[in-house]
């Protein structure tokens, strides 16, 4: 602690002319109650005050924290001037010049007379607004900085820089949502090209387009395959602008975001409405066609029995023409069945029995080489507005679809359970929310590629051979389901089997207790 000198002399008025000419310096002098004797004129200059106007008041009364938010610098220069002892360094702002920001550094020790008598404080005051300035604009930057790299690493797009000026432009940034997107680590992606997520079945007219942007300097925006660390593909929606710097191009910035949901949802809306515009058509058509099948069953059925015993040959050819229009007719019923324009009365039926009784009559129907598996249908699955019929329909083709498709040998599991559909997974099925029994029929054949799965539910769609199908079995299962206000979707791979599931609505009266998690569809 600092007890001052022992000398009772104040500063004269020449000492603080001499003083008065340091630029950034002025002094100052209180009595023993702190109030302000002397200043130099310095601080006339520094505030613009007149000193005549100050001197008299307390010297904390000119005083208040500084711009940083913290008062302690100011409480210890209180606490020195009531105890007596001395500060050095405190920084703390001037109030005499409220119109701007005056930031100074004050010293200050107490004066005692030979005897020992306290005669008040002397100190020296250092204008730092300047320095003070100058360190804020640092601190503000920084701060700014680190709230940028805070803000662009959690933003949950992508983002990475390359360097331009570096052969083979290497990735020299890149945001945590990079890693998550793609798998791999930073250490990993650092020093890479983009090019390493492109893969096989990456389209090679966008990756020229996007050497051709890189090459000439000009942004591009792509949608492109890429492919995970796991050998996951995934649709990566990237746009790569220049970073130009003195006139040059220093570095390219890449905003990358996975859409593979969002296309599969585009392409989803797409399948549906083609099927809406399909079933349209083959409704007017079907109905023109029946329309002609009505006299040509009717006229040949009275001409049968007209004919004389005797013609044989001629009764049998007529009857090979009333098969023909009959299977025709058939034909006809399916497709106004996709078209949901011949529809059958619907029924609360409970779902659990009314697929268990499908199930088996389509089981006997099967290659003993054929395992049918059934799972969640030994107990109360609730009930939906169907038709037994129709699920009988639907059982007979999804399964014997898949025996065919295993060429008589494998396993199909059906299995049922209940769960609850939010608004927006809703959207997705084109569905309504609520509660629903789901039903899935997987098995264990070749399985289908995209190009298969994408035209599956079109009527006349198939891809057996000539003679072997009519293309109208999925087509009417989608038909029903649409009528029943489910929906029904298929997902496959080669050599992985296919799966089939099935959303049918509960009964209103029941829907609101399924609450199971809803979790794949």
């Amino acid at each position: 602690m600092d007890n001052g000198d022992e000398t009772g002399a104040h500063l004269t008025e020449a000492d603080l002319i001499d003083v008065s000419g340091f630029s950034q310096e002025w002094l100052w002098e209180t009595d023993t109650d702190g109030h302000l004797i002397r200043l130099s004129g310095r601080y006339e200059a520094l505030t613009g005050a007149r000193r005549d106007d100050v001197l008299g008041r307390l010297l904390v009364e000119l005083l208040e924290p500084s711009p940083t938010g913290l008062a302690g610098d100011l409480v210890v220069i209180l606490e020195a001037l009531t105890s007596r002892y001395g500060f050095a360094g405190r920084v703390c702002s001037l109030t005499a010049a409220p119109a701007r920001l005056i930031v100074v550094r004050l010293s200050g020790k107490p004066r005692f007379a030979a005897n020992g008598s306290f005669l008040g404080f002397r100190g020296i005051g250092t204008d730092v607004t300047e320095s003070f300035q100058r360190e804020r604009a640092w601190r503000d930057s920084i701060a700014q900085s680190e709230l940028l790299v805070a803000t662009i690493e959690s933003c949950p797009v992508s983002i990475s820089i390359a360097d331009a000026l570096r052969p083979g432009l290497p990735l020299i940034y890149v945001t945590p949502s990079f890693t998550r997107i793609t798998g791999y680590a930073l250490h990993e992606a650092i020093e890479q090209n983009w090019d390493f997520l492109q893969g096989p079945d990456t389209d090679p007219i966008t990756v020229q387009r996007i050497e051709d942007a890189l090459r000439g300097g000009h942004p591009v925006d792509v949608e492109i395959l890429n492919y995970r660390k796991d050998g996951t593909p995934f649709w990566n929606a990237l746009m790569i602008a220049p970073l130009v710097r003195g006139g040059r191009i220093v570095a390219y910035i890449g905003v990358q975001n996975d859409i593979t949901d969002k296309r599969a949802q585009q392409q989803e809306f797409q399948r549906r409405h083609r099927l809406q515009a399909l079933g349209q058509l083959a409704g007017g058509v079907a109905h023109e066609i029946n329309n002609l099948l009505q006299p040509i069953l009717s006229y040949t059925e009275l001409v049968q029995t007209e004919i004389a015993s005797g013609h044989a040959l001629a009764t049998k050819r007529l009857g090979k023409v009333i098969h023909s229009a009959e299977q025709a007719r058939d034909i006809v019923r399916n497709v106004l069945r996709f078209s949901r324009t011949d529809t059958n009365i619907l029924s609360d039926l409970p779902f659990a029995e009314t697929i268990s009784e499908a199930v088996e009559f389509v089981r006997d129907l099967l290659p003993a080489t054929v395992v049918v598996t059934v799972r969640g249908l030994d107990h109360y699955l609730g009930e939906g507005r169907i038709n037994a019929v129709e699920m009988t329909q639907i059982m007979t083709n999804l399964l014997s679809n898949a025996a065919q498709a295993m060429r008589g040998r494998g396993e199909i599991t059906v299995e049922a359970t209940t769960t609850r559909i939010t608004p927006y997974q809703a959207s997705l099925l084109d569905i309504g929310a609520g509660g629903y029994c789901v039903v899935t029929v997987s098995d264990t054949g070749p399985g289908m590629d995209e190009s298969v799965l994408a035209r599956l539910f079109e009527p006349f769609f198939t891809t057996k051979p000539v003679g072997q199908g009519t293309g109208l079995g999925l087509s009417v299962v989608y038909g029903i389901l649409q009528n029943w206000r489910g929906a029904i979707s298929a997902t496959s791979a080669p050599g992985r089997g296919a799966r089939f599931t099935l959303h049918i609505p509960l009964s209103s009266a029941l829907s609101e207790t399924a609450a199971t998690p809803f979790e794949d569809f």
